[in-house]
């Protein structure tokens, strides 16, 4: 189906639903600057009636379901209510937030007075509604940076692949826990049980949505799956030296992926299909610096400190808060090795504002995924591409790589100390990080005795 026949649909239904002016939600959001929109889908604007959601205010003394708010298509404050199973809207004709209190407690108090049987009968809501209204609460809360972009994107979807195609005009009341476990089967078939969880999740969002909006009156039970945690799998030492001197040998060379499928599959220039030698650099402060990969399109020069400590020397690592950890990072001694590499190579020209990996790129979600691409081609070569228990690696390995090998050959490393150096939690690394140690590869610790016994 086009775009034009879509949308087409949308609005012949839109205007048949007398609950609320579904034309504030329709669809998408246009997105913030000059952010990019998932796999090329179409943007489509936000309607000039839609609410803006830091204007909407209650009416106090009044129940929530009556609310005040502002909208780009006029300069009035506008009333919303929901009397007798039906959303009612209207203009204050006023400017005054007082004058258009007083105008929302006298709109809602003449509907409270008429009987019941002469207000239209409403229709029930439908799947769809309660999703694209979702879609709405979700990006304002993106605007307010309580969720990422990136989230919103695999919300909007998961709900226009798989939710909103099966259920879309099923009403909310007809929708109950049979529905959802039929769910559950269908997606087991072709999904992984973290993918269907992911699903279930966004489920739950739009039924305790349409209970906060009083469409519904009770949510139905929706079935828990169990997920269980799979690291990434983490390098042995000399794999990694493996990757290392493999990703130094292929600077310069052109990947062997045809320049067609590079460009449409993975997206990449015809500029970035040569190996850079960023990614040996890469290489060396992940494993050396307990970063995130996504850290490293954010790591500029003005948050690298070189600390000299007697005969000890590190990065201090000040990087902008990610994931609720906003400390500084302290790395290994071979970090600032190939930071000054870095430096040497870029002849000392760099400014605090540069950044330290591939700095001639400005979009820094594409210059990780060159990185990302250029080191599978790493791992298909040094055949490093699946762990011995068959798990699939990536740049993310890397950040295990470090963790793990401070637990295997750090002496007395203490689990909290190392959880905040790297910005996670002590439950995380004994779940994932440490979670493919065995016993007998810290047997030396295992057999140590204290001293005078």
């Amino acid at each position: 189906m086009s775009v034009v026949n879509y949308l087409c649909v949308i609005h012949q239904r839109l205007r048949s639903d007398p609950l609320v002016n579904w034309h504030e939600v329709m669809s998408v959001q246009r997105l913030q600057g000059s952010q990019q929109d998932a796999a090329n889908e179409p943007i489509w604007p936000l309607s000039r009636t839609a609410p803006i959601a830091h204007t909407m205010v209650p009416v106090p003394g009044y129940p929530s379901k009556l609310v005040l708010f502002k909208m780009a298509a006029s300069q009035f404050w506008q009333v919303r209510c929901w009397v007798h199973g039906k959303s009612y809207r209207r203009s204050t004709r006023s400017t005054s937030l007082h004058v258009a209190q007083e105008s929302a407690k006298q709109l809602y108090e003449s509907l409270l007075s008429q009987p019941r049987e002469l207000l239209e009968i409403v229709q029930t809501v439908t799947w769809l509604q309660a999703a694209e209204h979702l879609l709405v609460h979700e990006k304002a809360r993106v605007n307010r940076g309580e969720f990422s972009l990136g989230s919103w994107q695999v919300l909007r979807n998961r709900l226009i692949k798989t939710l909103n195609p099966l259920w879309g005009s099923r009403p909310l009341d007809r929708l109950g826990t049979r529905d959802v476990m039929e769910l559950v089967h269908q997606l087991s078939q072709y999904l992984t049980p973290t993918t269907v969880h992911q699903h279930l999740v966004i489920v739950r969002k739009v039924l305790s949505l349409a209970k906060q909006m009083e469409w519904l009156s009770v949510v139905p039970e929706v079935p828990s799956i169990k997920v269980k945690g799979q690291s990434r799998g983490a390098f042995k030492f000399h794999e990694y030296w493996c990757l290392l001197r493999e990703a130094r040998r292929l600077v310069g060379q052109e990947h062997p992926t045809n320049q067609s499928e590079l460009r449409l599959h993975m997206r990449l220039r015809q500029a970035d299909t040569n190996m850079p030698v960023d990614l040996s650099w890469a290489i060396r402060l992940l494993v050396n610096g307990f970063m995130r990969p996504s850290d490293l399109k954010y790591l500029k020069h003005q948050y690298v400190q070189v600390v000299l400590s007697g005969a000890r020397s590190y990065l201090r690592l000040t990087l902008p808060e990610t994931k609720g950890h906003g400390t500084p990072i302290v790395t290994m001694s071979a970090a600032v090795h190939a930071y000054r590499h870095i430096l040497s190579q870029r002849q000392n020209t760099s400014s605090p504002s540069d950044y330290l990996l591939l700095p001639h790129i400005i979009d820094r979600d594409h210059a990780l995924k060159v990185l990302g691409v250029h080191f599978n081609w790493v791992l298909q070569n040094t055949g490093l591409k699946r762990s011995p228990t068959g798990t699939m690696r990536s740049l993310y390995s890397l950040r295990h790589s470090a963790i793990t090998f401070r637990l295997l050959y750090g002496s007395g490393v203490d689990l909290l100390t190392l959880a905040r150096n790297a910005r996670t939690s002590v439950q995380m690394i004994e779940r994932h990080y440490a979670s493919t140690l065995q016993a007998e590869q810290n047997i030396a610790m295992l057999h140590s005795r204290r001293r005078g016994q």
